[in-house]
């Protein structure tokens, strides 16, 4: 599980940095000038400027990581094919396992289903912690 967790992290790193830059580089640099006229040094304007504006990047970032893992399926049926026995299965994975190897579909997509369902509830919950934290 160990070696999936890193080839995974390794895989989509520099998605999620690629994202993070562009919003780095859209944030305006007239506030930036405005708090070094006011006294502001680098770690306060990094605290409270670069931050709060990065806020709905990064949360952006954390929702399509957060898709990206519960969905993982090709690395794990690359790497281990879900061994030693079910170590390193996910529930993709399992989901997979259950259609195609027990040749159970209705099974497997009741359980497809259900995972569309927390994928949109914890889009919710995080489009709500973007909302207020917009508002902060």
């Amino acid at each position: 599980m160990v070696t999936i967790i890193i080839v995974d992290i390794w895989h989509e790193t520099s998605f999620i940095l690629l994202i993070l830059l562009a919003g780095l580089t859209s944030l305006p640099d007239e506030l930036y000038e405005a708090a070094m006229i006011d006294g502001a040094n680098s770690v306060q304007q990094f605290r409270f400027l670069t931050v709060p504006l990065m806020m709905p990047t990064i949360l952006v970032a954390i929702l399509i990581r957060m898709i990206a893992a519960l969905k993982t399926y090709d690395l794990v049926y690359i790497l281990t094919r879900g061994g030693p026995g079910i170590s390193t299965e996910t529930i993709s994975y399992y989901i997979y396992r259950v259609a195609f190897v027990f040749l159970d579909m209705g099974k497997s997509a009741a359980m497809s289903f259900l995972l569309l369902v927390v994928i949109i509830l914890l889009t919710l919950i995080l489009m709500r912690i973007m909302r207020t934290a917009e508002t902060t």
